[in-house]
């Protein structure tokens, strides 16, 4: 669960009343992340770009390795009977070693 410090908190009004104060805290990193509430809940989180960057290139390197494992476990469970001789495919396309 993600855990949020007492000045990483701010109501939807007092966000709106000081934006630009909590916008240049965010791009100079003084804010890793905010926490809006309404009534007194986090309605939304607002990151930095930098960070949100970061998260996205960590998102499209946990896709591309589940992407991965799940062709390794297609290869696992492959029948021997589907198997393929690799003297059989160069022959076929006139290769060797």
């Amino acid at each position: 669960m993600v855990t949020f410090s007492t000045d990483e908190l701010v109501s939807s009004t007092q966000f709106s009343r000081n934006f630009g104060t909590y916008m240049t805290g965010m791009k100079d990193m003084k804010y890793r992340k905010m926490g809006i509430l309404k009534n007194n809940e986090i309605d939304m989180v607002i990151i930095p770009g930098k960070i949100y960057e970061k998260i996205g290139s960590y998102m499209d390197e946990m896709i591309e390795n589940y992407e991965i494992h799940e062709e390794i476990q297609d290869r696992i469970n492959t029948k021997e009977t589907n198997f393929v001789d690799g003297a059989e495919v160069l022959k076929k396309f006139n290769l060797s070693l």
